[in-house]
């Protein structure tokens, strides 16, 4: 999901700049390689680093440290090396903008949000940005002037919109294992609220910020995006505030998994819908 957030920051941005297709062949599969190595990297050594509460936890004892697939050592040097490479990748192909990026990402990921998830619930809103990141390392990589460009809002209602997903779609993660993650001695808001409503809140207020975020790109791109995007947003919206609402005050397993597989859903089809609309360019100028 990582990768191909990063393609389709690509995709837009590539549009979005009238660049012609057939020249940014090799700077996508780059940009994918690249993307992918240090994703790759930073999920391994995020497991490195949780191997002990993975051991604790049923979602997460049959990973390959935990279950002894796999030794601390060997896995500690795979995900460095992952780490550094990915990075470096974009670097020397001529990306430094995204290399500089993809590097933040990881360190962030690592360093900042791994360790914070034993501290404190705010972790699930600093883990969104390394989450939201690689839409712009696309974005960069596509971009004929990175620098200039990522201070603009168009790069960043991308950002924006897959920064707000994370927040329902991991809070339902969090209804689901709350058992597991108070186990595993894990912060999150279900360990640390008063109550499940005030949960509840949490979700149904991130939820809005959701269905406002999907709107962003079409705000920020009216050249780009068109009718066929803003339904699907809307649409895609209207169906997981529904869910949400069917959540209940006590937070049920069962509708926070709906809720789960409903966002697993939501972000690919806003992807495609964001793609098509990209290709086919609102104002005659998109890649096809």
């Amino acid at each position: 999901m990582v990768t191909l957030s990063s393609v389709v920051g690509f995709i837009v941005s590539a549009s979005y700049h009238s660049r012609d297709l057939a020249s940014l062949i090799v700077p996508l599969i780059v940009c994918v390689i690249g993307t992918a190595v240090a994703a790759s990297g930073a999920n391994a050594m995020n497991q490195w680093v949780e191997r002990s509460r993975d051991a604790v936890m049923k979602r997460t004892r049959n990973r390959p440290l935990p279950s002894g697939g796999l030794t601390p050592k060997s896995v500690l040097a795979f995900s460095a090396l992952l780490s550094v490479l990915g990075p470096l990748i974009l670097l020397v192909a001529g990306h430094p903008v995204a290399a500089a990026i993809t590097f933040l990402t990881v360190v962030l990921y690592v360093a900042v949000y791994t360790p914070m998830k034993a501290m404190s619930p705010k972790s699930t809103v600093v883990g969104a940005v390394p989450g939201a990141l690689p839409i712009l390392i696309g974005w960069a990589v596509a971009s004929p002037s990175s620098y200039a460009d990522l201070g603009q809002w168009p790069a960043w209602s991308l950002f924006l919109l897959l920064f707000a997903w994370q927040m329902p779609h991991f809070l339902a993660i969090a209804v689901m294992y709350r058992d597991d993650y108070a186990r595993a001695g894990y912060r999150t808001l279900l360990q640390t609220a008063k109550s499940d409503v005030a949960v509840l809140v949490a979700i149904i207020l991130w939820s809005v910020v959701m269905i406002a975020a999907s709107i962003a790109p079409l705000v920020a791109m009216p050249n780009l995006f068109g009718l066929g995007y803003g339904i699907t947003a809307l649409v895609l919206g209207l169906w997981m505030a529904f869910l949400v609402g069917k959540l209940g005050k006590r937070l049920a397993t069962d509708g926070a998994r709906v809720l789960f597989f409903a966002s697993i859903i939501y972000l690919p089809v806003i992807f495609i819908a964001l793609v098509i609309d990209a290709c086919i360019g609102g104002n005659g100028q998109g890649i096809w």
